[in-house]
C-alpha cells in the first residue's frame, strides 16, 4: 500500500513510531502481536489522537492491552477482545486496519467525531457480539457483509449520516437483539428478512426515510 510510505500519512506516523518503540515492540514477538500493535498506534494517528479528551495510556511502553483504561481488555493470548473509547473526541475515519483485529467481540467507539464508513472487511471479525458507533459522523452505505457477523448481538450507529437500504441478509443475523439505525440518511422499504429475527428486543429505525409499512411479520419479534 502506497499509503505506507507517504510520510504525511497516518499509515507511516503509525510505522515510525513503531520504529521507535523500542521498549514495547519487540522483533521477536509473535507477528500477530506486532500487527495488533501497529493497528491501535495507527488508530490513534488516524484518529487525531494528540487531540483526544483523554490519552489513556497510548503510545506507551507498556502493552496495547493497557492502553484504553479498560479492565481485562484483552483474553489470556494477549490479543484485544474490547476497545472501548467513548466521548474522547476522536476525529477522522476509521483505519481499514482494523478489522484485523479479529479476536475484538466489543467495538465501542460512541459520541465521536468519526467519518468514512465501515469497511466490508468488517466480514473479518466474526467474533464481534457489539458495535455501537452512535452519534458519529459516518456515511456511505451499509456494508452487507454485516451478515457474516453471525455473533452479533448489538449493532448501534444511531444519528451518523449513514444512507442507501438495509440489505435483506440483515435477516441471517439471528442473534442480533438491539439493532438502532436511526436518525440516518436510508431509504426504502424494511426487508422482510428483518422479521426473522425473533429475539430482537430493541429496534429503532425512527428519523429516516423508509417507505412502505410495517410488515405484519413484525409480530414475530414477541420480545420487541
Amino acid at each position: 500500500n502506497d499509503t505506507l510510505y507517504r510520510a504525511a500519512s497516518a499509515q507511516y506516523q503509525a510505522l515510525l513510531w513503531m520504529a521507535n518503540d523500542f521498549e514495547g515492540t519487540d522483533p521477536e514477538d509473535d507477528q500477530d502481536k506486532v500487527i495488533q500493535r501497529y493497528i491501535m498506534t495507527l488508530i490513534f494517528f488516524c484518529t487525531k489522537g494528540s487531540n483526544w479528551t483523554e490519552g489513556f495510556n497510548f503510545l506507551s511502553p507498556d502493552s496495547e492491552c493497557q492502553w484504553t483504561g479498560v479492565a481485562e481488555a484483552c483474553d489470556a493470548d494477549g490479543f484485544l477482545t474490547v476497545l472501548e473509547i467513548p466521548k474522547n473526541n476522536m476525529e477522522g475515519p476509521l483505519p481499514v486496519e482494523i478489522t484485523l483485529l479479529t479476536r475484538l467481540q466489543r467495538l465501542d467507539l460512541n459520541t465521536n467525531q468519526l467519518t468514512g464508513t465501515l469497511p466490508p472487511e468488517i466480514a473479518n471479525m466474526t467474533s464481534l457480539h457489539h458495535i455501537n458507533l452512535i452519534e458519529n459522523r459516518m456515511d456511505n452505505t451499509l456494508p452487507t457483509e454485516l451478515h457474516q457477523l453471525s455473533a452479533l448481538q448489538s449493532f448501534l450507529v444511531f444519528r451518523n449520516s449513514f444512507s442507501g437500504t438495509i440489505d435483506s441478509t440483515i435477516g441471517q443475523l439471528l442473534n442480533l437483539t438491539r439493532l438502532h439505525v436511526g436518525a440516518n440518511l436510508l431509504t426504502g422499504s424494511l426487508p422482510e428478512e428483518l422479521y426473522n429475527i425473533k429475539g430482537m428486543l430493541e429496534l429503532d429505525i425512527r428519523q429516516n426515510s423508509f417507505t412502505g409499512t410495517l410488515s405484519e411479520r413484525i409480530a414475530n419479534m414477541q420480545n420487541l
